[in-house]
């Protein structure tokens, strides 16, 4: 590199970088932020705080079988090759980095090797832009970041792995439920993803997110006793955990098993994204409330169309299948309304050609909301003819579809 270095005169624009330079300079971020995370742990165990000067150089070294930070987090951009020395330059010449090869000694220790070892630090503008590029946030917070007390709750989890947090004080590990609560419901766009179970002890997932959001929560709230991973993870590296779960059949009701591999990745941003593939598995689903209806329905064997409730019951004619009216939460009236009063338990089937007698005058003005009204909008209607059974669902108070059917259809030979 040169030794001849001309500081910038303005900020650097993020967008002059290219794609290579924007990565490196993101891997070096994070490599010193890490390397400080590490620092401050020594300080917090009684360590001697030691001048920046003395530790922000990162050597880009394999020692002892295994890569020194800084060239840990380059390699995990995939790109180090015969291009990284000029790459290196660039963010060096805009006043991002410095590099230097005359430090041979790591912790003390003399590293013996024929060629020159690369030091690199990250300046002052690196880190500003590296930040203002990610979001890392000053003042306003991403969705989802946790605040200090409950990055410091998270901490107690973690050191106390699968053991829990012993209950203690006011609540466990001295800490209120309020805020085990948060990290219990831990949502990532409205879904919750538990970072800890009741009990208080941390998740599969909890450790992950630990692991990947340590340098930064580290920056955030540097006063936090949090302990250094027990595993090292680069923050873009997706967390993937295995789970077995049920699920419902659109067409049936019944219940059958999955494996669900889940994926957790955190943007460039620190936006958390998931993505579930779910494969059917065999077995019963099992319930200690009673007996489970299973499952026999074979995934290509469903079929579905979305059309206006009478044009569905039109389907069911020409079917030759019966229609039934379960309760529904705001569409709870359809039993009433197509069979009258009755003090039987049992599920009443009826012709579709009687429901759509029945319904036919809900198409008139009525006081009741649209939303409520099973004439008014389109509805889907999944059905499986080799087991003769359907499911008719409405639309949901939010827009989309309803999870719970509006009514189920069956082929009056199934029905016997």
């Amino acid at each position: 590199m040169n030794d001849a270095r001309t500081m910038p005169s303005s900020p650097v624009p993020w967008q002059s970088l290219n794609a290579r330079q924007q990565d490196y300079v993101t891997a070096i971020y994070r490599a010193d932020q890490e390397v400080e995370a590490a620092e401050r742990s020594l300080w917090s165990h009684g360590g001697r705080p030691r001048p920046a000067e003395e530790w922000r150089w990162m050597l880009y070294v394999n020692l002892d079988g295994h890569d020194l930070p800084v060239k840990r987090h380059l390699a995990l951009t995939q790109q180090i090759s015969e291009g990284t020395g000029s790459t290196l330059e660039a963010l060096e010449r805009r006043g991002l980095i410095e590099v230097r090869y005359d430090i041979d000694t790591y912790n003390g220790r003399k590293i013996l090797t024929n060629e020159p070892i690369p030091a690199i630090q990250i300046t002052k503008a690196g880190r500003a832009l590296v930040r203002n590029a990610l979001n890392v946030p000053s003042g306003k917070q991403i969705v989802g970041t946790l605040q200090e007390w409950h990055w410091h709750a998270l901490a107690k989890a973690y050191t106390a792995g699968e053991h829990g947090v012993r209950e203690e004080g006011p609540g466990y590990g001295r800490i209120g439920w309020n805020t085990w609560l948060r990290l219990r419901d831990y949502q990532i766009h409205q879904v919750e993803y538990p970072l800890i179970k009741d009990g208080v002890s941390i998740t599969a997932w909890g450790i992950g997110y630990y692991e990947r959001t340590f340098a930064r929560y580290h920056e955030l709230y540097p006063d936090v006793a949090a302990p250094e991973p027990r595993e090292q993870h680069d923050a873009l590296e997706p967390f993937v955990g295995v789970l077995q779960d049920h699920r419902t059949c659109c067409a049936c009701g019944g219940e059958y098993l999955v494996t669900v591999t889940r994926s957790f990745r955190q943007d460039r941003k620190w936006a958390w994204s998931v993505e579930d593939q779910v494969s059917r598995i065999p077995g019963r689903v099992t319930s200690k409330y009673g007996e489970v209806e299973q499952c026999l329905c074979q995934e290509e064997e469903i079929q579905e169309m979305s059309a206006p409730f009478l044009a569905l019951l039109e389907r069911l004619v020409e079917q030759g299948w019966q229609v039934s009216f379960p309760h529904h939460y705001w569409i709870d009236y359809l039993d009433y309304l197509v069979g009258g009063v009755s003090l039987e338990r049992e599920r009443r089937w009826y012709d579709p050609e009687l429901a759509k007698a029945k319904v036919l005058p809900l198409l008139d003005d009525t006081e009741m909301d649209d939303i409520r009204n099973v004439v008014k909008g389109d509805m889907r209607y999944c059905w499986n003819e080799h087991e003769g059974r359907g499911s008719i669902y409405p639309q949901g108070l939010s827009g989309g579809l309803s999870m719970r059917p509006v009514a189920i259809t069956c082929a009056k030979e199934a029905n016997r």
